[in-house]
């Protein structure tokens, strides 16, 4: 089998996603599973956030024509969720921290590591975008990288309010004992790609 690259944290997968034969014999709701393979992190739940990573973000080889592969390793995805929860952890009141298996809103933690990624995919373009001018015409290569800021800065703003609010929230809740419930159905469809 050969190991999946991503363009952004290299290997991606140990499974192929052209499937072995025991793939082959699954359903299709295990085949997706089967093809993202099992990720050996000391961290089991953010591990086991990966593939809702990679599928809001449809980041599979099958769906990336042009690249062929995934764009994210699941090594970089796992670095994503890792921070994001550090960073939910480190926005005020600081007195509310949480370890990712007691953290009340996974959403959260899935929105801010996509967003991570796009940032990787956005300094990755800058620095490899190439434009060419000769005898009058100009040709970019890369260059997307226009198109992903525009949706980075609306995505991290929305982001970023969700997240302190979810926290002042979540500490009213704790303060007066919860008469007021945290409203996680704004958080649900920061993302709609992939669900």
């Amino acid at each position: 089998m050969k190991p999946l690259q991503g363009s952004i944290g290299g290997r991606a997968s140990i499974i192929s996603l052209s499937g072995t034969a025991a793939e082959k014999k699954l359903s299709p709701a295990c085949k997706l599973g089967a093809m993202i393979g099992s990720t050996k992190y000391s961290n089991t739940c953010l591990s086991d956030l990966i593939i809702k990573v990679r599928r809001r973000m449809n980041d599979f080889a099958r769906a990336n024509r042009l690249l062929g592969e995934v764009e994210a390793s699941d090594g970089a995805i796992f670095s994503a969720l890792s921070e994001t929860l550090e960073r939910i952890n480190d926005t005020t009141p600081y007195s509310l921290r949480w370890a990712c298996e007691q953290f009340p809103a996974k959403t959260l933690l899935l929105d801010g590591a996509i967003l991570l990624i796009l940032e990787a995919l956005i300094y990755s373009d800058i620095r490899n975008t190439v434009q060419y001018d000769a005898a009058g015409m100009s040709a970019t290569e890369f260059g997307k990288y226009q198109a992903y800021m525009q949706l980075y800065s609306m995505k991290m703003q929305q982001w970023s309010n969700n997240v302190e609010q979810f926290k002042i929230e979540y500490n009213y809740n704790l303060a007066w004992g919860g008469v007021i419930g945290y409203g996680f159905s704004q958080y649900v469809d920061f993302w709609s790609i992939g669900y």
